[in-house]
């Protein structure tokens, strides 16, 4: 997310904020970011099947940039393939 986006959005919610504020709030975005990538791809697979294609629930928190090991993903996923269900953070990487 550009800083300047993050700028509008604290303007548009009326938040007061200085340069720093914006700074934090971007460096935590970057590295929750790059923290989702790697959490994603490590459950890409069915644990029952292998298969890539799911449906989820959308519900489940976003990671916190200061608690980023703590993430579990608890949204429920089917697999499209064999009709397993589990949470995302069960997926598989493999």
């Amino acid at each position: 997310m550009e800083k300047e986006i993050i700028e509008r959005m604290f303007k548009q919610a009326g938040i007061r904020y200085s340069q720093e504020d914006i700074e934090k709030y971007y460096q935590d975005s970057v590295k929750i970011k790059e923290f989702k990538k790697s959490y994603n791809d490590k459950r890409k697979y069915c644990p029952e099947c292998g298969s890539t294609s799911y449906s989820t629930t959308l519900m489940s928190f976003l990671p916190k940039a200061d608690n980023l090991k703590d993430y579990k993903d608890n949204n429920i996923t089917v697999c499209n393939n064999c009709g397993h269900k589990c949470t995302y953070h069960n997926r598989v990487q493999t």
